[in-house]
């Protein structure tokens, strides 16, 4: 289940996003925008997995009509106003994080014998052999944990939010500070407790694409009941990931729109400051990405493509985070050489002892976008990736250069440049 920090897109809003910051701070590639397209795939995926669970139909029908179900609702919401979009989110997120919990309690249960088992399973389950502990903890290699590594960040992509959010409150310096924490926190309660849970419960080895692990670890402790209600949510999870990373890539596009870094047409707003033609847009490329999933799953062609598209969307997501840390090297830089000090001109500052941290985050998200060319079957997935950043530069290049480039940097009443904020001290 997927962690959305609700709050954070409550806050957005098209006028004045926090989205855009990050992407005009990145550059002229519209590679954030890549990353989110497969999410028609990646809903359906998951919400006929868990259907099929519960229903016990495999039929093709059933299949098609799941899939263009659940994306259409997500195109019906996404087309209503901002508001009732938040008030539908908002209750998705607070029932994801209730039935976390419950899974913990539950998990943690079984664990120390209170029930599902009779006794205190301890590190039995996946650790009971006679190899050692490292083959045990990593059965299929430690290499892997690299490779696969950009697969993992994409369940973490959207928490950047929070900080841009938190930096256009009125006091940043303690609001950007708190929602970090926020963050980490949530994190560690609501995802890595869970998954140390599940690895102390449930056997690797049992973990299948094609079996929901949370239901399968109730049923497997004798725990049916939790596991349907467990499986339910996990589609609300699924249908949230969707709808939050779907709002989020309107923004952008719409954001890339108004700096002149994306079609014009894509920046116009509707009465109900809904920015449909960029939904539209995205939406048109979605439904594109979920016909040829179904033709792929229903046919047996493209097997991998599910798995490529995950690929996919951690590699432009993981190159985002790449990008704010270097927008964040790049800034304090600019700043010295004005003349300022950043540890003392900025608002929200960092610590001393943490100044490596950006450069320390983009050399390591670095080499794991270069190990994903190494993993099974993603190399395919990491030329594509490529591509999709490559590319759209080339094409700005080119534009540039032919006189096609709208030259425009629209700020809000109340935004200022950079050259306005901090004038140049050494004149």
């Amino acid at each position: 289940m997927h962690i959305v920090e609700r709050g954070a897109f409550d806050i957005i809003q098209p006028q004045q996003n926090s989205v855009r910051v990050t992407l005009t701070l990145f550059g002229e590639s519209e590679n954030f925008t890549a990353s989110v397209l497969p999410g028609g795939l990646f809903l359906y995926v998951p919400f006929f997995t868990v259907l099929q669970y519960l229903t016990g139909s495999t039929s093709g029908v059933f299949y098609v009509a799941c899939a263009v179900g659940a994306l259409l609702a997500l195109t019906i919401i996404n087309l209503c106003a901002v508001d009732i979009f938040a008030k539908i989110e908002s209750g998705l997120a607070i029932t994801k994080v209730c039935v976390i919990i419950l899974f913990i309690i539950l998990a943690f249960g079984i664990w120390v014998g209170l029930w599902g088992s009779d006794h205190f399973l301890g590190g039995s389950v996946n650790f009971g052999g006679d190899e050692g502990f490292v083959p045990q903890m990593f059965p299929k290699g430690m290499a892997i944990v690299f490779t696969s590594m950009t697969v993992v960040l994409v369940t973490f992509q959207g928490t950047e939010i929070v900080g841009l959010a938190a930096a256009e409150a009125q006091d940043p310096e303690k609001s950007v500070p708190r929602a970090c924490k926020s963050v980490t926190y949530r994190i560690a309660g609501l995802y890595m407790v869970p998954i140390l849970l599940i690895v102390l419960i449930y056997p690797w080895n049992l973990g299948t694409e094609d079996n929901p692990i949370f239901a399968d670890i109730m049923n497997r402790y004798n725990m049916g009941f939790f596991g349907i209600i467990i499986s339910a949510v996990v589609l609300i999870a699924a249908f949230s990931c969707a709808n939050t990373g779907f709002y989020g890539t309107v923004r952008a596009m719409f954001g890339l729109s108004i700096e002149g870094l994306a079609p014009k047409f894509l920046s116009k707003l509707t009465k109900t400051s809904n920015p449909r033609n960029a939904a539209l847009f995205t939406l048109l490329f979605m439904w594109i990405v979920l016909i040829i999933g179904l033709v792929s799953e229903l046919t047996g062609a493209m097997s991998s493509l599910y798995a490529n598209l995950l690929s996919l969307s951690g590699f432009t997501g993981t190159l985002a985070w790449v990008g704010i840390c270097a927008s964040q090297l790049v800034f304090r830089k600019r700043l010295k050489k004005r003349g300022y000090d950043p540890e003392t001109c900025l608002k929200a500052r960092v610590k001393k002892g943490q100044t490596w941290l950006p450069a320390f985050a983009m050399i390591a998200q670095i080499i794991f976008l270069i190990m994903m060319a190494f993993g099974e079957g993603q190399f395919p997935a990491f030329c594509l990736a490529t591509a999709s950043v490559i590319v759209p530069m080339i094409i700005r290049v080119i534009a540039r250069k032919t006189g096609h480039v709208r030259n425009v940097n629209a700020l809000s009443h109340d935004e200022k440049s950079f050259d306005e904020t901090f004038p140049d001290l050494n004149k």
